[in-house]
């Protein structure tokens, strides 16, 4: 039967940002014991894109809400549902929409959205309200290393560039260790890490929402 997709599994959705193209060569696999989502669960894809992400894992949960700002990836990802997609829903709309109601979903998946985010901060706190208890933040994130390799400095430097003129999306430039921090700090535990390069350095973390005490 079909296997319960891992971190590793989902990582491989993970994309240069140079292409802003999903990579699509992936198996599913038994892979790690432990899994991050469930039949039973129900998801909210971040920014979704045209939605290759969201019909897969709808495969493998009870529901998935995905949501991107372009109305152009929306029709674009509604275009490819079809008779067996009858769990996934997708939207044009923000990760602020008031109809996303605070403690409604078990993982919310955020592929390559926080670094165009002017402030990570307020949606990582967004992202822990909407999640239920225990619930999952799974995200990939190109992020700025100490050394970089000719081809990932040429790369984050043309990006950079281009977002200052206004050309392609502004692209915040942020550590690995600040964004972890930033996670943590936000009342999440960090479960796992995966460091990935596509002629860029992401890193790809599953977080946990923690309980607070009051």
């Amino acid at each position: 039967g079909d296997a319960t997709p891992t971190v590793q599994d989902l990582s491989q959705f993970s994309f240069c940002p140079a292409s802003y193209s999903v990579n699509q060569t992936f198996e599913f696999s038994q892979g790690e014991d432990e899994k991050f989502i469930n039949k039973d669960d129900m998801v909210l894809d971040y920014a979704c894109g045209t939605g290759t992400l969201s019909i897969e894992i709808s495969k493998f949960v009870k529901e998935v809400q995905a949501f991107d700002i372009s109305e152009n990836m929306i029709d674009i990802a509604i275009n490819k549902l079809d008779e067996n997609n009858k769990n996934i829903f997708f939207k044009k709309t923000s990760l602020f929409d008031e109809r996303y109601q605070e403690s409604s979903f078990d993982v919310i998946v955020a592929i390559n959205i926080l670094h165009l985010e002017k402030d990570i901060q307020k949606v990582v706190q967004r992202i822990y309200n909407l999640l239920k208890p225990d619930g999952l933040f799974i995200s990939s994130t190109p992020l700025k290393r100490k050394k970089k390799t000719l081809k990932e400095f040429f790369l984050t430097t043309t990006f950079h560039l281009l977002s200052k003129i206004g050309l392609v999306p502004y692209i915040k430039v942020i550590r690995d260790s600040k964004l972890k921090n930033l996670i943590q700090n936000e009342s999440f535990r960090i479960v796992e890490t995966v460091d990935l390069f596509h002629g860029i350095y992401d890193c790809f973390i599953v977080a946990k929402k923690r309980k607070v005490n009051k």
